[in-house]
């Protein structure tokens, strides 16, 4: 049996919740696990679809399905193909597979490893702890740090090293 339910309680270490079916005279069943593995707990007295097992006209266990779309919660991203992603904080992520891009927005990203095969391109202040190792043309505002010297009072310095 699939009914709309609201969030009364969360169990956020557990991932479960307690749901209230209020057309079953606001019946509460507890510690309802969530369908997906993916941790994102809704909000308390957030609607949802739950899937209960119903034996003898009592429910037995079930299984929150998530969130739902209405005409006063329309998804504000959408589109043949899309995937968005929208937190409580505004923050998002979004795919789109007919460009290819991934867009993040967020304030802060935490990588321990990144790999770019391909163009990178820093728009905005950038700030390295840490050393840098390169190879190929290396080039800072104009100057190659491969083959630059500098004239000084005794003459021009040798290249880099």
């Amino acid at each position: 049996m699939i009914c709309i339910a609201k969030i009364s309680k969360i169990d956020y270490v557990a991932g479960r919740a307690d749901v209230t079916i209020e057309d079953r005279e606001g019946i509460v069943i507890t510690d309802v696990p969530f369908l997906d593995a993916i941790y994102e707990m809704p909000a308390v007295k957030d609607a949802v679809y739950v899937d209960f097992e119903e034996k003898g006209g009592r429910i037995k266990r079930g299984v929150i399905l998530g969130k739902f779309y209405t005409s006063d919660n329309p998804p504000t991203q959408f589109g043949k193909g899309i995937f968005f992603k929208e937190f409580t904080d505004g923050a998002y992520i979004k795919y789109d597979p007919d460009s290819k891009t991934l867009e993040l927005a967020v304030d802060k990203i935490k990588i321990k490893e990144i790999e770019v095969n391909g163009a990178a391109n820093v728009k905005g202040n950038m700030t390295l702890t840490g050393s840098i190792a390169a190879s190929g043309n290396v080039t800072g505002s104009g100057i190659s740090l491969n083959s630059h010297t500098h004239t000084g009072v005794h003459g021009e310095t040798s290249g880099p090293h």
